[in-house]
């Protein structure tokens, strides 16, 4: 399958697909609440969009981040790993009287982030790959998933709330392989979007549940985060920001251990 996505993507020069935008967005995060113990992350992420017919495209998707840790009475540690690049194909699906928007995709991620070996460097590795999670508020994070290959199906729909509102549906299941001992993982992520669009602005304020068959620590399966966006859009472009707040445990500000549970983004699409 990996090898069909790649060769669609691959033909951008032929009648089959055409290249048709670009979008880049940079996350971050940190936790300021505990002196001892500070983290920072940068986790920018990058998508390249082809057109293959009217209603059918092509995406690809790729990631990494950095983070930086620092403990008192420790020397600072740092590490820089690459995300799983996401191939996705995703069909866009006629408009009804109530739904508009509709799209359904299928997705393959190559398992290019990986534990790098010692047991200190592992421990950073989660510990940027965490940071880049939170700071996305746990949404697709099958980019920052170890060790695995991940296969997700995304479906998209809006409902027409009327005076330029709607509310935005996401909901994306998705199977991680192991590619070590560890079993499989299954994950189901879900996005409740209420969006303001005018001409030239659009905002919104969502809601994002996050939960996988694994524990992601001390036996919890979920996380929960709240997202407040604002974009301005332009006839072929488009730039925006995005706060992201961790709510529940175990990476929310509810945790009483330091957790980055606060994240910020921008972007741009073209």
């Amino acid at each position: 399958m990996i090898k069909f996505l790649l060769l669609i993507l691959l033909l951008t020069n032929g009648a089959l697909a055409q290249l048709i935008g670009y979008k880049a967005e940079l996350g971050f995060s940190f936790h300021p609440r505990d002196s001892e113990i500070s983290t920072f992350s940068l986790s920018p992420k990058f998508g390249i969009d082809y057109l293959i017919t009217t209603n059918l495209h092509a995406n690809l998707t790729m990631g990494f981040s950095y983070t930086v840790l620092n403990v008192s009475g420790y020397l600072e540690q740092n590490s820089f790993d690459f995300g799983n690049p996401i191939i996705t194909i995703l069909k866009k699906l006629n408009n009804s009287s109530l739904f508009k928007n509709n799209s359904i995709a299928i997705g393959v991620g190559i398992p290019l982030a990986t534990y790098p070996g010692s047991i200190p460097e592992n421990r950073m590795t989660e510990q940027n790959f965490l940071q880049a999670m939170s700071s996305y508020g746990f949404n697709e994070s099958s980019l920052w998933m170890l060790n695995v290959v991940p296969i997700m199906v995304t479906g998209i729909t809006e409902v027409d709330l009327g005076k330029d509102f709607s509310w935005r549906i996401k909901l994306q299941p998705n199977y991680a392989i192991a590619i070590n001992s560890r079993p499989d993982n299954f994950q189901l992520s879900a996005m409740n979007e209420l969006v303001y669009s005018s001409e030239s602005y659009s905002y919104s304020i969502g809601i994002h549940s996050f939960a996988q068959s694994e524990s992601l620590e001390n036996n919890d399966l979920d996380q929960t985060s709240i997202l407040l966006s604002l974009n301005r859009n332009f006839d072929s472009h488009s730039f925006g920001g995005t706060v992201i707040i961790n709510i529940d445990k175990p990476y929310g500000f509810q945790a009483k251990t330091p957790k980055p549970f606060l994240g910020f983004g921008v972007n741009a699409s073209w």
